[in-house]
């Protein structure tokens, strides 16, 4: 057995928790998580990420990072570009004088809460012919993720979500939605032209069929950033 799955193993015990009942939770098989455990299989950085929420506490590996990189390219199952982070987001200050130095190559990006108007921090990103990973420079936002309510695609509470404000659906994807007066993070899928599908995911999948004119599309997702404290 290996350090980190001797340590996911003592922590699950310790919580009385089976490893059927920590594999269902963490959306993986069984046999997956008794292979992660025995360290005949690498644990990827998110499915880490997701063990330490639900487990309550902090999972921690110096080597698993570079592993996990590798990993995450080989994911097939969310179809928005995850990016791992070993450190805490923080707000870099950028003085007055330096934003017109730097307005054409780095963008200053607000992270916002649900409502969109509070500024809770914000993150320097590059910015290549106008735009920021391929969307408008003026319309990418970063939204701080604040249920728990898609799990099951490795969005969790307290992830950010690089984001690029829309106000209708274009293709499937993960959008950022206000739904019979609620602001929520839900895949969307086209049925026909006037059927969608919102799917919730939080370890269950749950799925409710909707008009276009039901729903108010905020903002298109375009990456995930995990922070593994």
């Amino acid at each position: 057995m290996s350090r980190l799955g001797q340590q996911i193993a003592n922590i699950r015990n310790k919580k009385g928790m089976t490893r059927k009942q920590l594999a269902k939770k963490a959306g993986i098989s069984e046999k997956a998580l008794e292979e992660m455990e025995s360290g005949r299989k690498i644990i990827n950085s998110s499915v880490l990420h997701t063990f330490s929420k639900i487990l309550g506490e902090p999972i921690e590996d110096g080597l698993i990072y570079d592993e996990a990189l590798e990993e995450v390219k080989e994911e097939k199952n969310v179809s928005i570009k995850r990016i791992e982070k070993n450190k805490e987001t923080k707000t870099v200050p950028v003085e007055p004088i330096w934003n017109d130095a730097f307005a054409s190559v780095l963008k200053t990006v607000p992270i916002y809460d649900y409502t969109l108007s509070n500024i809770i921090g914000s993150k320097l990103l590059p910015v290549v012919d106008h735009k920021v990973e391929g969307f408008s420079k003026d319309k990418v936002f970063y939204l701080s993720v604040e249920d728990d309510e898609m799990l099951g695609f490795r969005m969790m509470k307290g992830d950010l979500i690089l984001a690029s404000s829309a106000h209708e659906f274009n293709s499937h994807g993960f959008y950022f939605i206000e739904y019979n007066g609620k602001r929520m993070i839900r895949q969307i899928k086209k049925l026909s032209q006037s059927q969608l599908l919102l799917i919730e995911n939080r370890g269950v999948v749950k799925t409710n069929t909707v008009s276009p004119q039901e729903i108010k599309v905020l903002a298109k997702l375009i990456r995930i950033e995990i922070n593994i404290l």
